[in-house]
């Protein structure tokens, strides 16, 4: 069967209940306009919804600082569709990343995409050196996503396909810096 197809087919039929799912990781991370600060204490991801963490909030100093859970995205009576692996990293007193990784889940990179999996906002793409492409197996791509009365949040959204699955990496923070810095290393 032709690899479009096939993949066009598990979006279509997997994800039914997929628009603006990820809504509330984009309002965890946002920082409002006209604030005197601009981190997020760790207590803003109590405000995700979907994630089953391994611990509470108030116990990452326990973790080295960092929180650890699983959701799905869509909702495919197949766990291995659209399976998620949330990591967040912080410091003691706030996160500043969160790295989502959906296995046989997600879309092509795009602004679309985005705006699908995150709800509405202005996406626009930054460049990066993070950006790349891997012709028709996948690509990177970093953006900034805008919600009125909110700074930017910074998005660095991976897409790859293989012959069996595919998958796509998320990593979101407030900072641009926070999602290039190991693209230099």
């Amino acid at each position: 069967m032709n690899k479009i197809l096939c993949f066009v087919l598990a979006t279509t039929c997997s994800f039914p209940a997929l628009a603006g799912q990820l809504d509330s990781f984009i309002n965890s991370v946002a920082i409002p306009e006209n604030v005197e600060y601009n981190v997020n204490g760790w207590e803003s991801i109590d405000d995700i919804e979907g994630v089953d963490w391994s611990w509470p909030y108030y116990e990452v100093g326990k973790h080295d600082y960092i929180m650890i859970g699983t959701g799905q995205l869509g909702n495919n009576r197949n766990p291995n569709i659209g399976a998620m692996d949330i990591r967040v990293e912080g410091t003691r007193t706030f996160f500043n990343s969160v790295y989502i990784v959906i296995s046989n889940g997600g879309f092509p990179t795009s602004k679309s995409s985005l705006n699908r999996i995150f709800g509405q906002g202005i996406v626009e793409e930054v460049r990066s050196k993070c950006n790349e492409s891997f012709g028709y197996t996948g690509s990177n791509a970093t953006y900034s996503f805008k919600r009125k009365g909110y700074n930017p949040v910074f998005i660095r959204y991976g897409y790859s396909e293989g012959g069996s699955m595919f998958a796509t990496d998320i990593k979101l923070s407030n900072l641009l810096y926070n999602l290039t810095d190991d693209c230099y290393n």
